[in-house]
């Protein structure tokens, strides 16, 4: 073999190899235990959302899709959170301690992790322009779930978690079977919808406006801020960022 076909010969398997590390591996969890599928080799999103071996029942506005390096990110912010959490308890009124360990026992018992939040279904992902296909190198893990019947009420409420989702019913009729608890805003709520994004809405009955919302939202009751400083004023925001970053059920 000559110099000249040796050279060649390392350029193509120095680009084949590139090759290879610019592509992701995905484990996809679709919360059967022993029924994770891994997908090789995949370049694009798009590439792996129109997969073959995928299962057919995705409910892709709830699907979670993680970078492996980064998915214990949100749940250190979580940690963080009800840490700040038990910190207003400890100089809060015994009704107003009650309602921030109901939310601290809610946020507890939800998974979250440091979500990339790029359309999943893929009929979007072909008709987006631009930033649709999104380059996947590196290791993921893709979460899904099926079609819900359910959404979440969470918050500040005394019946928090799923209800039966109803078409055509405003989000106020779901909080008109909710107790409000000390502290609750009464006034607005924050939808987060399955997708990550958020929409505050008016439910008093002073501001009311006619608002649904789809199976698999969070609807979020927020509460006084427990302390006046900026600190104190963000805990919310950053809890509704935690609840945007939620492992689908």
């Amino acid at each position: 073999m000559n110099k000249f076909t040796q050279l060649i010969l390392g350029s193509t398997l120095t680009m084949l190899s590139a090759c290879v590390l610019a592509t992701g591996s995905v484990v996809l969890d679709n919360q059967n235990p022993g029924q994770e599928q891994r997908f090789e080799n995949v370049s694009t999103l798009l590439q792996l959302v129109t997969a073959p071996a995928l299962p057919q029942d995705i409910w892709w506005p709830g699907a979670v899709i993680t970078a492996v390096p980064t998915m214990n990110k949100a749940e250190l912010d979580k940690r963080l959170v009800l840490a700040r959490l038990a910190a207003c308890q400890a100089d809060a009124s015994p009704k107003q301690a009650a309602m921030l360990q109901s939310v601290i026992d809610q946020l507890q018992n939800i998974k979250v992790v440091d979500r990339l939040f790029t359309p999943l279904d893929p009929d979007i992902i072909r008709t987006t322009l631009v930033g649709g296909d999104v380059s996947l190198q590196g290791e993921y893990k893709l979460y899904t779930g099926v079609y819900p019947s359910t959404l979440r009420i969470m918050g500040a409420v005394n019946k928090p978690g799923p209800v039966m989702w109803r078409p055509a019913t405003p989000i106020s009729d779901y909080l008109d079977e909710q107790e409000h608890l000390s502290g609750a805003d009464r006034s607005t709520v924050t939808v987060i919808h399955p997708d990550g994004h958020t929409t505050t809405e008016s439910i008093a009955y002073w501001n009311n406006l006619y608002n649904e919302t789809s199976p698999g939202s969070i609807v979020w009751v927020g509460f006084t801020p427990c302390a006046t400083d900026a600190a104190g004023k963000s805990l919310q925001d950053d809890i509704i960022s935690l609840l945007t970053r939620r492992v689908p059920d």
